[in-house]
């Protein structure tokens, strides 16, 4: 089982290195950004969201995706994002320090938002700025 992981891993993670390396950014924004949705999928499955809600829960992914080269290419954008993302990631460090405190799924869905979407903004400006 390890074994698999190990080869899994160094697989995926030249292929990322690949991706990163020579592809253009909208490729790059393209393939992360189909790997980010997959993600944002399972997010919605672990909030227990079924069928079309799952799907729902996609759109505001998919609406940012298909609108961020038009305005989230900004450097003062991208500090902003970084900044509340940063404001965020506080307020789950209070979560996890009050667990067993259980979350609302209201909350949970919105921490997909503010956890995967500002992460593939950035990687994408990174992209961009290199």
């Amino acid at each position: 089982m390890l074994k698999t992981r190990i080869i899994t891993a160094l697989v995926l993670g030249a292929a990322v290195i690949a991706v990163v390396l020579f592809l253009p950014t909208w490729g790059v924004a393209t393939l992360l950004g189909a790997v980010w949705l997959i993600g944002a999928w399972e997010w919605a499955g672990l909030i227990r969201f079924d069928g079309l809600a799952r799907l729902v829960y996609l759109a505001p992914f998919l609406a940012v995706m298909l609108t961020a080269p038009l305005w989230a290419m900004d450097r003062e954008v991208i500090n902003w994002i970084l900044g509340v993302t940063g404001i965020w990631w506080l307020v789950a460090l209070v979560g996890v320090l009050l667990y067993p405190m259980a979350i609302a799924m209201p909350v949970a869905a919105v921490s997909g938002l503010l956890v995967l979407l500002p992460a593939w903004l950035v990687f994408i400006y990174l992209h961009s700025t290199t």
